[in-house]
């Protein structure tokens, strides 16, 4: 009788039990009080490790399945030496819960957000935090997100307004890097052509890991990581509103390398920019450029740079 009983308990917890079986099982333990009183302590003190949902159904099938016959008599004496192995038992069972979570909830899903190049978008999370997005990113999340954390992943940039939850971490995944926040507002530069993956922190105070390397930002302050050398380094920088000027159509350049800039106008206005010099890539700039078209930005580059351009239907030459 022990045996039977560990059998279909174990079973049980790992969802394989069959109807027949669980009624078996349900009815020694609506039999006996002090069975079905342990067996409810005993799934509520289970290890951390079991579903919160699993609990919860167990706990709610004892309570409302249970059927009381008079067929089977237990000793408080037998049922703690079944309680012991049972314990046993769960301690055990903790490796079966991803078994039966696979089988009784539904695969995750994932949601992704694209903003395609020359255009930008806006995306309400869940939580009521807000991403925007800005030309040529992507940005993903799964159908389980703000159940127990806040988790995204980021390919190219975008701009977060964190609602605040310290109960449920916010991080943001790249390839090269991670951000945590709690509540805050921040940037991440994170497309894969770019030889720099940055994270400038507007508002709160946030935590960058890459690899065995952690730093923790302060408003106004850029952290970087160089794709080269994989180090990460802090800088501290004018007004991380410039950063963010992207959102309204603004572009600054701080001691900007002339290929970035080019990387950056491509994306935004979807154009092969090809730059004809090698020279020209090293050349430097710094400024803020408005809304302006894409013919009246090289203008501006020309007339405070040794540079000339052709634009022609959607490609720029630059010599």
């Amino acid at each position: 009788m022990n045996r039977q009983i560990i059998s279909l308990f174990r079973k049980y917890i790992s969802g394989t039990i069959t109807g027949a079986e669980e009624s078996e099982l349900l009815t020694w333990i609506g039999n006996n009080p002090q069975l079905q009183q342990w067996g409810a302590s005993s799934i509520a003190a289970s290890p951390d490790a079991m579903p919160d949902e699993l609990k919860e159904k167990m706990l709610n099938t004892l309570h409302t399945k249970i059927r009381p016959s008079h067929k089977h008599t237990f000793s408080l004496s037998y049922l703690l030496k079944i309680a012991a192995l049972i314990l046993l038992i769960l301690g055990v069972g903790v490796g079966l819960t991803h078994f039966y979570y696979s089988r009784h909830l539904p695969e995750l899903q994932y949601v992704t957000v694209e903003s395609l190049r020359g255009q930008k978008s806006t995306v309400e999370l869940p939580d009521g935090s807000k991403v925007f997005l800005n030309s040529g990113s992507k940005l993903i999340y799964s159908t389980d997100y703000n159940h127990k954390d806040r988790t995204l992943y980021l390919s190219g940039e975008a701009y977060f307004e964190v609602a605040k939850n310290a109960d449920k971490p916010f991080v943001v995944n790249t390839e090269q890097m991670n951000v945590h926040a709690v509540g805050t507002a921040f940037n991440i530069s994170a497309y894969p052509e770019d030889a720099f993956v940055r994270a400038t922190l507007a508002e709160g105070k946030v935590k960058v890991v890459s690899g065995k390397q952690t730093v923790y930002l302060n408003p106004n302050e850029q952290a970087n990581f160089n794709i080269d050398d994989n180090t990460l380094q802090v800088s501290n920088i004018d007004d991380a509103k410039r950063i963010i000027g992207w959102m309204n159509n603004q572009l600054y350049f701080e001691n900007a390398p002339l290929d970035e800039i080019a990387a950056r106008l491509s994306r935004i206005y979807n154009v092969n920019i090809i730059i004809s010099s090698e020279k020209l890539r090293t050349l430097r700039f710094s400024g803020t450029i408005g809304n302006n078209s894409l013919e009246s930005i090289f203008r501006i580059i020309s007339l405070t740079a040794p540079v000339r351009y052709e634009i022609h239907n959607n490609q720029v030459r630059l010599f």
